[in-house]
């Protein structure tokens, strides 16, 4: 058999470091925008009823992230599952 060709370790180091210096970038981006966002709140002088929105507005997503999660009854948990499964597994056409 062939040997398989492996990342030697300085390969899988640099790739790693790039994969961090992208994740931080992405973090200075996020607390740009975050900022950004709460100056201009702030500059609109609407910081009360932007935050009575934002409640109003997360306490809907928690809502709806409840009923997504529940659990099927337990005579539905294997049809559930095949039914799952079946959309992968379809070969395509």
């Amino acid at each position: 058999m062939a040997r398989q060709n492996r990342a030697t370790r300085k390969e899988l180091e640099t790739v790693i470091h790039k994969i961090i210096e992208e994740l931080k970038s992405l973090g200075q981006g996020f607390k740009a925008i975050d900022n950004y966002l709460g100056a201009y709140v702030k500059f609109k002088g609407d910081s009360v009823a932007f935050n009575d929105y934002l409640s109003i507005e997360i306490e809907k997503m928690k809502k709806e992230m409840e009923t997504k999660t529940e659990q099927p009854a337990k005579g539905d948990v294997k049809s559930a599952k095949k039914s799952r499964y079946s959309k992968v597994s379809t070969p395509p056409l």
